[in-house]
């Protein structure tokens, strides 16, 4: 227990920081200063003593930025009472010791009851102390008269000495009703741990019960036995006094503290190595870091009670909620979420840990079905904790295909939310070019249409992957939580007779990359092209993953280099955002057929004959794909192709720029490109040949598939599970798919993902 006739021995280290004060007074790097630092009142009469430990902390150098606002800082005092100390200049190698005066403490600090003692349940050494009243000169304002002028001045205060803070109680009150809108009541845990942040900086705050705090300030010296007012310069006081309270922790400051200061009994002071410490009289010690004396005490109490002599953590705040929901509850949240049929990302599997759910799944949807699942012995969680569950277990709701384009939206509200107006002029014009181009896009394939519908030697198609299909696709609530097999569909749209080709397959029988793609357009032009046609041109997305990439180059020249009708392709991509296209629109007949379509669709067949039924006057056509449809075109790049990263000028290919392919038969391996659909640009060339190979009429792609595709082992212990609500016949098909277990489960993406 510390006693009022324990010495207090305190010291403030200034290691490794050198100030030197200009004419300004401004305090500049110069020399070291050590601090060490007593309690006067206890020299004559203490049979114990606190002596500043060995340790020490490098203060760094002040900003300069920090000049005004310390300035600001200073501008009010507080008269405190009179101390002694033992100061070692550290421009000399004496020690100069004063006789001590009388003692006072500092006991009468204003301070909210939660501020600046630690009065935690695991604080066993905690007690309670009253105020006494001031022992300085200098008679003080009452908390209750200040407290009256700071609230009538709040706002005022609050922007003028928190302009450039990054935590503000502006911050707090913006926040508010963002989160209240999540179903919290009352004071939020945000706004109390904003609350607790500006207090331990030391900044002015406002307690629970509305009272003022004001801003912590580093207060001016009184005269003392040692002089510390002379001996201690008010700029390194203030470096100090910044830093400490830049720490922004209460567990910090205590440690800090009590590295400073320590207790044994009183011996007689000795000289300590000058440029160490200097030691000032406690009430200095106190003033420079605006502390309290029953903090101090409390740090004391902490350090004598742990035998390690450090300070134990701060306890509140730790303790265990009254109304914390049990683990076992969250366990069960989270067994449920993780019933869910969760994928990977298609396109971005390495740069993403997280999960997905299909675009079919809604949280509100997803919380019935778990207070219908969770037992009837146990009351469900809130909405609100369901939903904070599920987002912390990294697992997202896919979002649908949209219409919107994401970077015609982004720029507009940028545009709405800048207020600089030349920078709102720079994006309003960034808009206007990305829709110019969109349109002239647009523009370009109506013109192509107008030709083909005229000019029987030409032909138009655009081409889309469809969202994936679900198989089975079932009513039953089981299916919730299980994994589906997909149906793929590659919809070709041959627009000058709107004739609709459907290219369809599962995923046993092979993926849906870029040689996928390849294959079927390649299918198209082997069995659907009239041979009238010279001219092909084809519009896409400009998704890379499917259409924008080397491999359908490769099937180009193949097929034009085995045919003698085929003069010239043309591939031209849409403005990414605005790709919605003739075969865009067949998909949506699907999905509305679908809702009328009264047929169980228990096998990927299903999906096919459902297709055949859309389209009144122009039926759709399907084509069922087989494995040996599908060949590995990427394969060839090693042997007869090679993918250069530069065209015949020497320039870089940047393949996410390019807007327009051109393959021509007379020219065999090369790719014309261009960086936009303007008519009058001209094309830049690309040789994929290989100079070293010949033989280039014999090539033939080698079959992506020698065999079944296997799934991934949970996906087909799903499939079995819903076998129970699926026609017998269609057992032996899902019994018999193949699995390996480093297949991923990847989610069903928009063609967008990857533009």
């Amino acid at each position: 227990m510390i006693s009022d006739t324990d010495r207090f021995d305190s010291r403030l280290p200034l290691q490794d920081v050198t100030l030197i004060a200009n004419s300004n007074g401004i305090i500049d790097p110069g020399t070291e200063i050590n601090h060490d630092i007593e309690d006067d009142g206890a020299v004559a009469s203490s049979s114990k003593e606190l002596t500043g430990s060995n340790n020490s902390s490098p203060v760094p150098y002040l900003d300069p930025s920090l000049q005004k606002e310390l300035a600001a800082i200073m501008d009010d005092s507080f008269a405190d009472d009179d101390g002694v100390a033992t100061i070692f200049s550290p421009d000399t190698d004496e020690n100069l010791q004063i006789e001590p005066v009388e003692s006072g403490l500092i006991t009468n600090m204003e301070q909210d009851e939660d501020e600046s003692v630690d009065d935690s349940v695991k604080d066993k050494n905690y007690e309670t102390e009253s105020s006494e009243s001031n022992s300085g000169d200098e008679p003080r304002t009452s908390a209750q008269s200040v407290n009256k002028k700071r609230k009538r001045n709040l706002n005022d205060r609050q922007m003028h000495t928190r302009r450039d803070s990054s935590v503000s109680n502006s911050e707090v009150n913006e926040n508010e009703s963002r989160i209240k809108k999540r179903g919290q009541k009352g004071e939020t845990r945000h706004i109390r741990s904003m609350r607790k942040t500006m207090r331990n900086s030391g900044r002015e705050y406002i307690t629970k019960k509305g009272k003022v705090i004001p801003a912590r300030r580093c207060r001016d010296l009184q005269q003392c036995r040692l002089k510390c007012k002379e001996r201690i310069d008010d700029g390194v006081r203030k470096i100090i006094f910044t830093e400490y309270w830049s720490m922004q922790s209460f567990d910090r400051r205590t440690a800090y503290i009590a590295s400073l200061v320590s207790t044994r009994p009183k011996e007689s002071t000795r000289s300590k190595k000058p440029g160490q410490m200097i030691k000032v009289c406690k009430h200095c010690f106190l003033s420079t870091f605006d502390e309290s004396n029953k903090f101090l005490t409390n740090v004391l109490k902490k350090k004598e009670s742990a035998h390690s002599g450090i300070t134990q953590e701060d306890g509140r705040g730790k303790g265990t909620p009254h109304n914390k929901i049990p683990d076992e509850v969250l366990n069960l949240v989270k067994e449920h979420v993780s019933s869910l049929p969760s994928y990977e990302s298609h396109y971005c599997r390495k740069q993403t840990e997280n999960k997905f759910l299909s675009s079919y799944y809604t949280l509100t949807r997803i919380y019935q079905e778990y207070k219908e699942w969770i037992p009837d012995s146990m009351t469900p969680v809130s909405r609100t904790i369901y939903e904070k569950v599920f987002h912390s277990m990294k697992i997202k709701i896919k979002n649908p295909k949209k219409d919107s384009c994401a970077k015609c939206d982004k720029i507009n509200m940028q545009i709405k939310n800048m207020s600089d107006i030349d920078m709102k002029q720079t994006l309003q014009n960034d808009l206007n070019n990305h829709q110019s181009d969109a349109e002239y896009a647009y523009d370009s394939k109506r013109i192509d249409i107008q030709k083909a519908s005229h000019d029987k030697t030409q032909s138009v198609l655009t081409f889309d992957l469809q969202q994936c299909l679900p198989t089975p696709d079932i009513q039953t609530s089981v299916v919730f939580y299980k994994r589906q097999l997909w149906t793929f569909n590659l919809t070709l749209h041959r627009c000058e007779d709107k004739q609709v080709f459907c290219y369809m397959w599962d995923e046993t029988m092979a993926g849906r990359g870029a040689n996928q793609i390849a294959s079927c357009i390649h299918k198209y032009l082997h069995d659907n092209l009239d041979p009238e046609k010279k001219s092909l041109t084809l519009y896409s997305d400009t998704c890379a993953g499917q259409n924008k990439n080397s491999f359908l180059p490769i099937m180009f020249m193949l097929f034009m280099k085995g045919t003698s009708s085929l003069e010239c392709v043309d591939h031209k991509f849409l403005e990414p955002g605005h790709t919605h296209m003739e075969c865009d629109t067949d998909h949506s007949i699907i999905e509305k057929k679908k809702k009328k379509y009264e047929a169980a669709i228990e096998h990927p067949r299903d999906w096919m004959q459902l297709v055949r039924m859309c389209g009144k006057t122009h039926p759709f056509k399907v084509i069922e794909m087989h494995r040996e449809d599908f060949f590995e075109f990427s394969a060839l790049l090693k042997t007869y192709f090679i993918n250069k990263k530069t065209n015949d000028a020497g320039d870089q290919v940047i393949w996410r720029n390019i807007k327009w392919l051109r393959y021509s038969s007379n020219e065999f391996g090369i790719v014309q490109y261009k960086n936009s659909l303007n008519q009058e640009e001209a094309f830049k060339r690309i040789d994929f040949k290989r100079k070293s190979k010949t033989g280039f009429s014999k090539i033939k792609p080698p079959l992506s598939y020698k065999g079944p595709v296997p799934i991934n082992p949970k996906k087909k212990e799903n499939l079995l599970e819903l076998l129970p609500y699926i026609n017998k016949n269609f057992h032996l098909f899902y019994q018999n798919i193949m699995t390996k277990d480093d297949i991923p489960n990847t989610i069903p993406s928009s063609d967008e993902d990857s533009e």
